[in-house]
């Protein structure tokens, strides 16, 4: 009995952690997505900057495409 309480715990337990990382790498997604986009905002004024900036935001939190896009 005491056996089963522990294989049930064990499996709980893993679970939990493999949901955990799903989540991480969604997030980890998205930053990528980010960081690459906002790399290539390298324009003359800062209002330029800014807007592309925004751009970033919105092409990368569209339709949980967060990885797929890349460049400015």
């Amino acid at each position: 009995m005491k056996t089963q309480v522990t294989i049930v715990v064990a499996l709980m337990i893993l679970v939990a952690l493999s949901s955990t990382l799903d989540m991480v790498t969604v997030t980890e997604a998205q930053v990528n997505c980010i960081d690459s986009c906002t790399t290539g905002c390298v324009k003359p004024t800062p209002k330029e900057t800014i807007r592309c900036h925004h751009e970033c935001d919105k092409k990368c939190s569209r339709g949980g495409k967060g990885g797929s896009e890349t460049g400015a």
